[in-house]
């Protein structure tokens, strides 16, 4: 795919089985486009301000030596795979530090939730992932 020159990094939510809580994965993927528009989500009273952002991921773009498991059968207990799915975090751009929470990524990466993802590897040319976020 054209344009495909970003890198971004993928924050997969799991529950820790130690603790209970949630525990977040990071992958970084390399080779993606990423476009952002700004503008006004409708809200019931008005309006307000919405960032989104549409990300494509080429199939044979970088994943880190890691490789897609589909939603359904992503537990992240084998780290050596990841998952795109409602509800995760994505940052621009290689994120090098560890141990984030996503209200400091969110600050210090302006990280954006995904909102969907479709899947669109089925034809011949541009297999890619897109994914929607907010």
């Amino acid at each position: 795919m054209r344009l495909c020159d970003e890198a971004i990094t993928l924050y997969n939510a799991v529950v820790d089985p130690a603790t209970g809580e949630d525990a977040y994965l990071k992958t970084v993927i390399t080779g993606c486009s990423w476009a952002e528009a700004r503008g006004v989500a409708a809200e019931e009273g008005g309006g307000r301000a919405a960032d989104r952002c549409v990300i494509r991921i080429p199939e044979d773009a970088g994943f880190s030596g890691k490789r897609y498991a589909k939603p359904a059968a992503f537990d992240g207990s084998s780290g050596d795979c990841f998952t795109l799915r409602p509800g995760d975090l994505v940052a621009r751009g290689e994120v090098t530090e560890e141990g984030l929470r996503p209200d400091e990524l969110r600050r210090r990466y302006a990280a954006l939730t995904v909102k969907a993802v479709s899947d669109n590897r089925r034809g011949r040319l541009g297999r890619h992932w897109r994914i929607e976020c907010e």
